[in-house]
This record gives structure tokens, sequence and C-alpha cells, in this order.
């Protein structure tokens, strides 16, 4: 193969999504003493189609792709630098595996397809979208609290474990209880942010939430007709499920209701003395 031009647009996508310039791997490089790179020399020629590459230059991808996979800045002094690797995201297989070399060589021999998302027009986040999205996940919540009939601060308890369990870092917790208990409504930059670190696959927090409603028995319906969603599956009809919820969830009691409680025992009561 005497050109580059399927690894070059991966990289060209690749680069785009985490808002990189394209002497960011040569950045790295220099400040961990790297001896292959990736250069930006390199790293342009290719995307451009024109580079034929050796050995050494897959490996210096996959030494950068784990690198910024495990966060592994080291070394780097460079502010700027700092912040756009840690706000980037590596290519990863299906599994969540980064791509080593051979997978960077795989791919551009074509034997290996880029991440769908990677190669997809840019995803705009939108007011309305992420309306809907922290009213379903709003609703999905007070439907949890329902079906383990405990009280919010209970359910968000088992809720936390879960996101734990599907990646949220702790440092994000905070506000990831924040936006479900509607005391802050997520921000057009909060919620790309979100976005291009989970892309529309994962989404930890919808999973957890229909992993405990799984667990306690309770009606998944419409947590899997939000989760499909936000996955970009077919959307429900009109009127089934989260997507058609108002911007506004309704204010309604969450868990534990005494003053409900109170008058379902004085109708019982009644109804016991009239039998």
């Amino acid at each position: 193969m005497d050109n580059s031009l399927l690894l070059g647009n991966v990289l060209k996508a690749w680069f785009a999504q985490n808002e990189w310039p394209q002497s960011v791997s040569e950045g790295l490089a220099r400040a961990k003493g790297w001896t292959l790179g990736p250069w930006a020399s390199q790293v342009s020629i290719c995307m451009s189609g024109r580079l034929t590459p050796k050995p050494p230059f897959f490996v210096a991808l996959g030494q950068f792709n784990q690198a910024v996979a495990e966060r592994d800045l080291a070394g780097v002094t460079d502010r700027r630098l700092i912040d756009r690797l840690r706000k980037g995201q590596p290519l990863c297989k299906d599994d969540g595996t980064p791509w080593g070399a051979q997978d960077f060589f795989a791919c551009y021999i074509g034997e290996l397809q880029a991440p769908p998302e990677l190669m997809e027009p840019k995803f705009v986040v939108t007011q309305e979208m992420i309306d809907k999205w922290s009213t379903g996940v709003r609703e999905a919540f007070r439907e949890l609290c329902m079906t383990m009939m405990v009280p919010p601060s209970q359910a968000w308890a088992e809720v936390r474990v879960e996101c734990l369990k599907n990646g949220v870092p702790p440092d994000e917790i905070e506000w990831v209880q924040e936006v479900v208990a509607g005391f802050r409504e997520p921000t057009i930059e909060e919620t790309s942010r979100q976005y291009q670190k989970w892309g529309i696959g994962q989404q930890p927090l919808i999973k957890a939430l229909l992993e405990l409603q799984e667990k306690y028995g309770g009606d998944t319906s419409n947590i899997k007709k939000f989760l499909s969603w936000r996955q970009r599956l077919p959307e429900p009809k009109q009127g089934e499920g989260f997507t058609a919820l108002p911007a506004v969830a309704p204010a309604r009691r969450i868990g534990f209701d005494p003053e409900a409680s109170f008058r379902s025992f004085v109708s019982v009561s009644r109804i016991i003395a009239g039998a």
C-alpha cells in the first residue's frame, strides 16, 4: 500500500473530534522524551494520504493513544497541552481496549474500521435535547424511587455505586447528583463535554438506573425506550416513553409521602369500620 488515505481519514476525524492541532502528539512525545514521535509532520502528511509509514510510526501512534487512555501526562508542563490531552479521548475497539500499534497498522491496510461514531458528522447538542435528557433521567430516578419504595437519598446511594461501576469518575458524581436532583440544569458546554467523553453508546447513568430497575423488579419499558433514544435507535411512537415528556417535569413527590399515606390509612379504616 503506497498511501495513507484510510488511516489518514481516521486520524483526521480523531483529532477533529478531540479538537487537537496536528502538533499535539509531538508535544507529548517531546515532553516524554520519546524517540519515535509521532511527529507533527508525519501526522500532517498521513492525514493528506501521502505518507508511506514505516513500522515505528505505528508504534508511536499506539504509544500516544495509550498515554491518552491512561491520562499519563507525567513530564508534561505545558498547561494548554495538558488541558487538550485530558479532554481528549483515545481510539478504542468495541470492547473499550485502546488501539495499539497493530490496530493502527490494520487500519492503514484496511482490515480495521474506525468506530462508527468517529466517522459520523459532528454531533451538535441542542437545548431541546438537553431538556429532554435531564427530564428523562429525573423521571427515571423518580420511577426507581417508587419501585424501591425508599426516599431519594437511599435510592441515590445505590445509583451512585452503579455509576461508579459503569466508569463515572468520582469527581463527576456530584455533577450527576445535582442534575438528577434538579438542583442544576446542564449547560450546552457541559453536555457537549459529556457527549464527547461517553459518545452515544455507553450512557452510564441511564444504564445504572436501568440495572437497578431490573434488580428490584420494576417496569423497565420506559427507561429502555429512553436509552434507545439516547443511542439513536428508532424512537418510540409519539406519546410513548420519555420522548414525549414535557421540558419541565411535573411537580410530584418522590419516595415516601406522609400525607398520601395518612389519607390512604384513613380511607382503609373507614372501609373496615363500615364492613
